[in-house]
């Protein structure tokens, strides 16, 4: 019985830490300000405009129409249509379906010595303005993409593959 009780104590004490929620914004044209404090968080929906402060986990922008601006976070991902994501700085990035635009920084999550960031995009007509802060991979596929980046602080020049038609992946001047 005693082990049964220790059992159900660890099992509380871990679940939240092991099973913790992304914070989710749902609906459409909800306009907030929302610190991270390094929770994931999803937006879902459309037509919302959303400020992310601070460190975030993993965010995932779903939907249309979306306006989400970031300062920190480790993952982003985004899919849908005609959602725009600006700001900060990212460890990795996803970007699928159509005429998405972002703009970002990729950096390698700090202490990880020889790991690229991926930035990874399909889809259709993406536009991407992106500042390289360390080794990077990009992945580009699908049709009409744009992708533009620029290097910083010494990063070396990131590793390309691309496949599909009429994609564009040029280093700014």
């Amino acid at each position: 019985m005693k082990s049964l009780l220790l059992a159900v104590v660890a099992v509380s004490v871990f679940a939240p830490v092991a099973f913790a929620d992304e914070l989710k914004i749902e609906g459409v044209g909800i306009n907030r300000d929302i610190p991270c404090n390094g929770q994931d968080i999803g937006v879902y929906g459309a037509k919302n405009k959303i400020t992310l402060t601070g460190q975030c986990n993993k965010i995932v922008v779903h939907g249309s129409n979306h306006k989400v601006s970031l300062e920190r976070g480790t993952d982003l991902s985004v899919s849908g249509a005609d959602n725009a994501v600006t700001g900060g700085t990212v460890s990795s990035l996803n970007v699928e379906v159509a005429k998405n635009t972002v703009a970002v920084t990729i950096q390698p999550i700090d202490g990880k010595n020889n790991v690229k960031s991926l930035v990874d995009v399909s889809g259709a007509e993406q536009k991407l303005n992106l500042v390289l802060a360390g080794a990077s991979e990009l992945k580009v596929d699908g049709a009409d993409q744009k992708v533009e980046w620029s290097l910083a602080g010494g990063a070396p020049d990131p590793s390309i593959s691309s496949s599909g038609v009429n994609n564009s992946i040029q280093k700014k001047k």
